[in-house]
């Protein structure tokens, strides 16, 4: 599945963008898929590929099936784990957006204070 169009908008998926130190684009990777309701995430999935990229920083976007991007307790927690884990390996976690599926509504865990 891409980050717009895919085939599986059943199923939770997980991506990063990552981020040179002028914040360019390098790639995006799929981090995770999971199933209807949610998805297992460790922070090393997230930020291994940032490290072995040189990436800088790095913006995490899930979806959620079910159309509602409202934050889960889950979201919220890994959200704080990555903001953690990036500074101790100095990354720099922009951004976490959450995609309601078959909507347009989206949320951003750092407009709203979360990271």
């Amino acid at each position: 599945m891409d980050l717009v169009n895919g085939s599986d908008d059943d199923k939770e998926h997980v991506w990063t963008i990552l981020l040179n130190a002028q914040n360019h684009y390098l790639l995006h990777t799929e981090v995770s898929v999971g199933t209807q309701s949610s998805t297992l995430v460790h922070p090393r999935e997230v930020l291994g590929p940032a490290l072995r990229e040189g990436a800088s920083s790095l913006i995490v976007i899930r979806n959620h099936p079910s159309g509602d991007p409202t934050p889960s307790r889950e979201d919220l927690k890994l959200a704080r784990q990555l903001v953690d884990g990036a500074a101790l390996l100095d990354l720099r976690l922009h951004d976490h957006l959450i995609i309601g599926n078959g909507t347009l509504r989206w949320v951003s865990l750092a407009q709203r204070g979360a990271l």
